[in-house]
């Protein structure tokens, strides 16, 4: 384990908030990025699959269990659960391990099937360039599927709103984004 137990209690425990990206997107998450910067940025590192394990089960694993449970008497239909470009380029893909811990009988993580196009690297980049240098993403699933977006984190909101620009042509609707921090 790459956080020992005592340490996820005292440090990680999550508290869920929410962002409105715009008038049509919001976005809950669970810690204020400077909290857990650090650990965001293992992403990058081979280790990184460990720790974002860790976060994950921690705040997505509980979040998506009480949102199964309060939906369940409501729907029968599957939810898409979409990691926003969960192509692997480091050895794994971190949107992909937080995505995984939202399974329940009503979510259901799909995989390599929202990817860029165009891939950049957006870590410290300005609001400019990222608007300059669109990821271009390309939808694959389900057609007019309800979907729920998974990314680590949001800084702008570009690229969640490139996604769910993306989703739209395809008659999808997203209910929202999930993300570790903003």
């Amino acid at each position: 384990m790459a956080i020992c137990k005592e340490c996820q209690d005292k440090f990680l425990s999550p508290t869920l908030q929410k962002k409105w990206i715009n008038q049509n997107l919001f976005v809950y998450y669970f810690y204020d990025y400077d909290d857990i910067k650090d650990l965001i940025k293992t992403k990058y590192k081979v280790y990184g699959s460990r720790i974002f394990n860790i976060l994950a089960n921690n705040s997505f694993r509980a979040f998506s269990e009480e949102f199964a449970k309060n939906l369940h008497a409501n729907t029968s239909a599957k939810i898409l659960v979409l990691p926003i470009d969960d192509n692997i380029r480091e050895n794994y893909s971190h949107s992909a391990i937080l995505a995984r811990a939202t399974k329940t009988n009503i979510l259901e993580p799909t995989y390599a099937k929202l990817q860029a196009q165009n891939y950049v690297k957006y870590a410290g980049k300005s609001r400019e360039f990222r608007k300059a240098n669109k990821r271009d993403f390309k939808y694959t699933g389900r057609q007019k599927a309800d979907v729920i977006l998974v990314d680590d984190l949001v800084t702008t909101g570009l690229t969640m709103r490139q996604a769910k620009s993306e989703l739209l042509k395809h008659k999808c609707k997203v209910l929202f984004g999930v993300t570790l921090s903003c």
